[in-house]
């Protein structure tokens, strides 16, 4: 009994130490880094683009912009700004 408890500790240190050997500590140095754009709509350029809201937010997503937040804006709670990013 006690040969293959030891059998047992010993296969899990090993299985332990591989799995911390395969994955580097530090992150790849040759990684690249994500440059991002921004742009910020408020609510009528929908309406200027010739769409709905709905319809305005799909096309922004058509061309690679996420949605990151909407806030009201500060001096009328019916105005509200958009705020995009994606990659360079």
């Amino acid at each position: 009994m006690r040969c293959s408890l030891k059998c047992v500790a010993a296969l899990m240190l090993v299985a332990v130490l591989a799995l911390f050997a395969s994955k580097p500590l530090r992150a790849d140095a040759s990684a690249q880094k994500v440059v991002w754009e921004y742009k910020l709509l408020v609510s009528g350029s929908f309406t200027e683009m010739g769409k709905d809201e709905p319809a305005g937010l799909n096309a922004m997503g058509s061309d690679g912009w996420e949605l990151v937040v909407v806030l009201p804006d500060r001096q009328s709670l019916t105005n509200k700004t958009y705020y995009f990013k994606r990659p360079k």
